[in-house]
């Protein structure tokens, strides 16, 4: 497996041991990639995944599609409930609520207009 790192997580990746296999190889501009052997892509995917942006796959394609897939499933995740939390208030209240509004609307009206007429 290949997998580089960008240079802000290059000493952090030095300065470990994260797999019995690794070997760390210098890139231009202070990138590190990583190679190692495993069979166990799972734990290879969390890993990668754990960076954010900061790691990539290059080899094998098997394993890089499957890193972009959970990404895919995290973002569309994020997305979908972010749009269920963000929502105006007024649009998730509940029927029950938004008739009790409309109520103390309504009599709040009644009420200002009493206490004109008298």
């Amino acid at each position: 497996m290949r997998i580089p790192l960008d240079a802000a997580s290059a000493r952090a990746v030095r300065g470990r041991t994260w797999h019995s296999t690794q070997v760390i190889h210098a890139l231009p501009g202070g990138a590190v990639e990583m190679t190692l052997r495993t069979r166990d892509e799972g734990e290879i995917a969390r890993w990668v995944l754990s960076w954010g942006g900061r790691a990539w796959v290059i080899d094998p394609p098997r394993l890089r599609n499957r890193v972009r897939e959970i990404a895919r499933e995290i973002l569309a995740r994020h997305e979908q409930r972010a749009a269920i939390l963000c929502r105006p208030a007024a649009v998730s209240l509940s029927n029950r609520a938004i008739h009790s509004v409309q109520i103390n609307r309504y009599q709040n009206l009644r009420s200002h207009r009493s206490h004109e007429s008298h």
